[in-house]
This record gives structure tokens, C-alpha cells and sequence, in this order.
């Protein structure tokens, strides 16, 4: 089950890097507060129901992957701060899915969406 999680997360890192990129390049900075969460959580916890993965390693694996990207995008003085973030809160937003499970994955996944676009309002500026 922890293997297919990481797989979920995996997939879902890079079909969100593709979408994301192709939102971003139409929406701009938009996107990044708006379009971007919900597919990002919908890949993340979408893939792992799929493949009977473990949620929870599908958004650690996406984070972790995120916090490599923003990393080496972020300006020198942030980069180490944007990476951690970044990491830190998929991971918080697979804990909040993972809890609200017992919900249903609907309310579990639209609770999430709506955290990380509060999350990437707070940090995206433009």
C-alpha cells in the first residue's frame, strides 16, 4: 500500500508539473491561488484511491518533489524556506485528507483544496 502511495505521488508530481505549468503560462500568478490546488489535491489523493495507495506517502512524495522544485526556482535568500513550506504543507494537507477519510474522499479531498488555496494566497504575492 506505501509503495503504490509513492507511486500515486510520483505520477500525480508530474502530471501536476505539466498541467500546472500549461494553467500558469494562461492564468499567471491566478492559477497558482485558484486552479492549481484543486488539481494538485485531486491528483495526489485521486491516484492514490486509484492504485490503492497509502494517501498520506502520496502527498509526502508530491511534497517532497514540490520542495526540489521550489528549491532550485526560488531566489537564493528564500529558496531553503520555500522548500521546507513547501514540503510541509502538502504533508499537512495529506494529514487533513487522511482524517476526514471517514467523511468520504469528497468532503476529505474539497477541505484540502480549500486549505492549499488559503496556503497559496498567503504566500503568492501578484
Amino acid at each position: 500500500m506505501v509503495l503504490r502511495g509513492i507511486l500515486s505521488g510520483l505520477a500525480a508530481a508530474a502530471a501536476a508539473y505539466f498541467v500546472n505549468t500549461y494553467l500558469t503560462s494562461r492564468l499567471g500568478n491566478r492559477a497558482v491561488y485558484t486552479l492549481s490546488p484543486a488539481v494538485e489535491e485531486i491528483l495526489k489523493s485521486g491516484l492514490a484511491l486509484l492504485l490503492a495507495g497509502d494517501i498520506f506517502a502520496s502527498h509526502a512524495v508530491f511534497g517532497v518533489l514540490e520542495a526540489i522544485h521550489d528549491y532550485a526556482a526560488s531566489p537564493d535568500g528564500i529558496n531553503a524556506r520555500a522548500a521546507v513550506m513547501g514540503a510541509a504543507s502538502h504533508i499537512l494537507f495529506g494529514g487533513v485528507t487522511v482524517l476526514l477519510m471517514r467523511y468520504g474522499p469528497g468532503p476529505a479531498v474539497f477541505l484540502a483544496i480549500v486549505m492549499h488555496i488559503l496556503y497559496n494566497r498567503l504566500m503568492v504575492r501578484g
